[in-house]
């Protein structure tokens, strides 16, 4: 993103923004946004896959926060395969991934709250 121009980073940094509202006004556990490059992209090969997963409250998961953060960098691979496989013309696809916020999820806190600690 770093070699975008100003205003494309603008551009990109309030999609990202506009990503985080809809998922916390809607409360969806997932929300997964693509942003293709535009005309005025640095590389109109590179497109962005953002993705905000909530860490799971209704199942126990055995290995606790390691094994949700490897089944949301799983899902991330997925959407960015996905991006690439229907855009083929692309060259890379950049993908970002982050836990859903405490508005969403009801948590306040990070690690330690999901270790129980």
């Amino acid at each position: 993103m770093a070699l975008e121009k100003r205003i494309y980073r603008r551009m990109l940094g309030q999609s990202v923004a506009d990503a985080m509202k809809i998922a916390e006004r809607e409360k969806h556990p997932r929300f997964c946004r693509v942003i293709l490059p535009g005309a005025d992209s640095a590389d109109v090969r590179v497109a962005y896959v953002f993705l905000i997963l909530a860490f799971p409250n209704d199942v126990e998961l055995a290995e606790g926060y390691e094994q949700y953060r490897n089944a949301r960098l799983n899902m991330l691979r997925a959407y960015c395969l996905h991006t690439y496989s229907q855009n083929r013309q692309l060259k890379r696809v950049v993908g970002i991934a982050v836990d859903a916020s405490p508005r969403v999820t009801g948590r306040q806190g990070g690690l330690r709250r999901y270790n129980g600690r």
